[in-house]
């Protein structure tokens, strides 16, 4: 045989492998730009509480007072990386702790202002107005 032949054949086989290389290398790099586009999406805070509702997060009850009608069921929503609780001034209704991400849920059957504070960070305060 020819060493022209295997040495032609040589050369051929590394252009198909180097086009390949290239081909695989353009399509990773292609996925990756996208896959790191998307994965820039700058995160949105939380939508606002809905009715009935309270979120507890950045330290604060949001809304600070809420009015509702009797019989309404309203519900906090831990939204911090900490615990917190909603406890009644007046002794009426605590939530114990509330973990991050976690529920409290409580009915208002009688009109009235009902004040509230968080126990572990007695600064945080709302109200309950019941009509």
């Amino acid at each position: 045989m020819d060493v022209n032949y295997f040495i032609n054949y040589k050369s051929h086989n590394m252009k198909r492998k180097t086009r390949y290389n290239r081909l695989i290398i353009t399509v990773m790099m292609t996925l990756l730009i996208v896959s790191g586009i998307s994965g820039c999406k700058k995160e949105t805070s939380s939508p606002s509480p809905g009715a009935n509702e309270v979120f507890i997060q950045n330290y604060a009850f949001n809304p600070s007072t809420i009015t509702v009608p009797v019989n309404t069921t309203i519900t906090w929503t831990n939204k911090d990386p900490v615990n917190h609780t909603v406890t009644s001034d007046n002794g009426l209704f605590d939530s114990g702790a509330i973990q991050s991400k976690g529920i409290y849920s409580r009915q208002f059957t009688t009109a009235g202002t009902y004040p509230y504070h968080c126990s572990i960070h007695t600064y945080m305060t709302g109200n309950v107005i019941v009509q």
